[in-house]
Parts: structure tokens; C-alpha cells; sequence
């Protein structure tokens, strides 16, 4: 993680300017505990550039708190034309790195 307070973090992966991953909790929400299977946003997907970049991402990813999903399928969990990688961080925020066309 790039930066974290209790109930929230953000990773901005190199180089400055470019998109970045901000999850947090608000002490207004009726029930603190998130699982992104409830009514609500079940993940993030991010465009990820070239294959290299979503594998670059992903191999970086453990260092700053996100664990790989669907290692046993991974580049193509989504499908044999979907080439991704999908991390969740210790919150059971979920996101999905989309490799370019």
C-alpha cells in the first residue's frame, strides 16, 4: 500500500498521474463490514494496458496487500479471449486489471 488509515488504503502503482486504487469505509455506513456478494459494487475493473503491464501488476501486486484471484486460471479466468487479472485486498475489496484488446 501506498498510503493506509484505519478503514482505508491506496495503491497508485508508477508513474505519477497514472490511475490508482483508493478503498475506504465511512463511519456513516449502517454495516462496516463489506462483501462485494451483497447488493452493491462487486468489483472494480481497471484497464491495464498491454498484457506485459496486467502481468507486471499483478506479480507487484502481494507487495502492496492485494492477493491474486484465480491463480489456477489466471491469465484467462474470464474466458479464453479475456485476458485479466483479478486481485482482492484484506477487506474483500475486488478488483480486475483488463489487458488492451
Amino acid at each position: 500500500m501506498d498510503a493506509t488509515w484505519p478503514g482505508g488504503a491506496t495503491w497508485a502503482p508508477a508513474p505519477a498521474g497514472t490511475p490508482y486504487v483508493t478503498v475506504t469505509t465511512t463511519p456513516t455506513v449502517v454495516d462496516a463490514g463489506h462483501d462485494r456478494r451483497r447488493p452493491g459494487v462487486h468489483h472494480l475493473a481497471f484497464d491495464g494496458g498491454p498484457r506485459s503491464s496486467v502481468d507486471a501488476v499483478v506479480v507487484d501486486a502481494p507487495a502492496h496487500g492485494w492477493t491474486p484471484l484465480y491463480a489456477d486460471r489466471y491469465p484467462h479466468a474470464g474466458g479464453p479471449q479475456h485476458y485479466a487479472g483479478w486481485l482482492e485486498n484484506g477487506n474483500g475489496f475486488k478488483v480486475e486489471i483488463v489487458a488492451e484488446g
